[in-house]
């Protein structure tokens, strides 16, 4: 049934490539290369700002996605073979999370994720791209590139990445914990920018973290403490900011360190060495739920490849941006 439906989908997707062809493009993610083509113009002009600094001229790409707009092209995928109570939270299917070809349907923004792990292909369809919530704007395919990522043996991070010359750390921690508020802290400080809220890690030598989108938020009170930051804002009246941070972009780094943030409301910053046990549940917690099993081991081996610190956020953002420099150049 699995394998029947994934070559129907596949085989919708090739007649809305035909009826609504909107472009085809490779983009370099951690040494590997991934093929895009999608099919209507309106997802085309959402979907690839954010990826449009990864753009390679590479061959031989690892994974083919194809994507595509059921309004433009008037093209369905077939009907899903699971049964109504198969949807899980957050758009699992079950049966389909971790084995050769995975699966999710958000019923809320209609959009279909398939992946075929063995293949190399993924495809991915919208039922209609102008209802699409903005926060897909600014991480695209983000389901599909984290199982991607952990079938390479890398972590795809729910983190935010800073970087200087000595080298990068990762702000990691539930939503509402500032990391955002702390890596858009350090860029007004002149620090560079790897992510907002989505990273790559690469476990194999040194571990080297990757820039995945080019383009990061900032809720507007936080904005408006940071005004140095107001010729990357797309809209400033925006709530939260867009920022287009690709200006500044370090495609990637050395990792130093895992920052595990926090708010205290005390008004000094504080870091403090995490156990490895507790540094691991918290990016579990964090970055599990896209990724499923196979982002456990690669986190695993992170917290065991680079130090990991609780970093309680003081109220003066100029002291975070110095604990922050403190820990890269000490790693």
């Amino acid at each position: 049934m699995t394998a029947d439906f994934g070559k129907g989908a596949g085989d919708a997707f090739e007649q809305a490539w035909a009826s609504a062809p909107a472009g085809d493009w490779s983009f370099g993610l951690g040494g590997q290369t991934f093929r895009l083509r999608i099919a209507g113009e309106a997802m085309a002009q959402r979907f690839l700002p954010a990826l449009a600094h990864l753009t390679s001229e590479a061959l031989s790409p690892s994974l083919a996605v194809g994507c595509w707009d059921r309004k433009a092209t008037g093209v369905s995928p077939p009907p899903p073979p699971w049964p109504l109570d198969a949807l899980l939270p957050h758009g699992r299917v079950r049966g389909h999370t971790h084995h050769r070809v995975r699966m999710t349907y958000d019923s809320w923004m209609r959009m279909l994720c398939v992946y075929d792990r063995h293949a190399g292909v993924a495809l991915v369809s919208v039922a209609d791209a102008a209802r699409v919530p903005d926060w897909v704007d600014r991480a695209p395919l983000r389901t599909i590139l984290t199982w991607w990522a952990g079938d390479l043996g890398a972590a795809f991070l729910h983190a935010s990445a800073v970087a200087d010359v000595d080298g990068a750390v990762v702000l990691a921690g539930g939503s509402g914990t500032g990391k955002s508020t702390t890596a858009m802290a350090c860029l007004a400080d002149g620090m560079g920018f790897i992510g907002d809220d989505a990273c790559l890690v690469h476990l194999d030598d040194d571990p080297v973290v990757f820039s995945v989108y080019g383009r990061a938020k900032l809720e507007r009170d936080a904005f408006l403490r940071l005004p140095t930051l107001g010729d990357l804002a797309l809209d400033e009246k925006s709530d939260p900011v867009v920022l287009d941070a690709s200006t500044r972009l370090v495609h990637r780094a050395p990792l130093r360190a895992v920052l595990l943030t926090c708010l205290t409301g005390a008004g000094r910053s504080r870091l403090t060495p995490v156990a490895r046990a507790e540094a691991r549940r918290q990016l579990v917690a964090a970055s599990i739920l896209e990724g499923g099993s196979s982002a456990l081991r690669p986190l695993s081996r992170l917290v065991t490849r680079v130090p990991c610190y609780r970093f309680e956020l003081g109220s003066d953002l100029g002291e975070v941006v110095g604990a922050v420099r403190t820990i890269v150049r000490s790693g």
